[in-house]
């Protein structure tokens, strides 16, 4: 359910119900009654196959969230090497 209500029609649906417009939302009770989820019978999405389904999504969140990872530490050391190059630079010119 978690997912289904972060995907893009989970978030149309967000959308269409919430009220509120200072940067908090509120959605009641009654709207979240009208939400369209998929059902775990013959008409929707089998329940077997929604776990399919969630293992794949937590699988490919935990590879971006590697990535971000990843590209968190390049930044980093991006920064830092180019810092140590202005440091050096401003040594220079000292020294000159």
């Amino acid at each position: 359910m978690c997912y289904f209500l972060r995907s893009h029609l989970g978030q149309l649906q967000f959308d269409r119900w919430f009220s509120g417009s200072s940067g908090q939302i509120h959605i009641y009770e009654d709207d979240v009654n009208q939400f369209i989820v998929p059902s775990p019978d013959a008409t929707g999405v089998p329940f077997g196959k929604q776990h399919v389904i969630t293992d794949e999504i937590t699988q490919q969140l935990e590879v971006a969230y590697d990535l971000e990872r990843q590209a968190e530490e390049k930044r980093l050391d991006a920064i830092r090497i180019f810092d140590d190059g202005i440091m050096k630079i401003l040594k220079n010119i000292k020294a000159k």
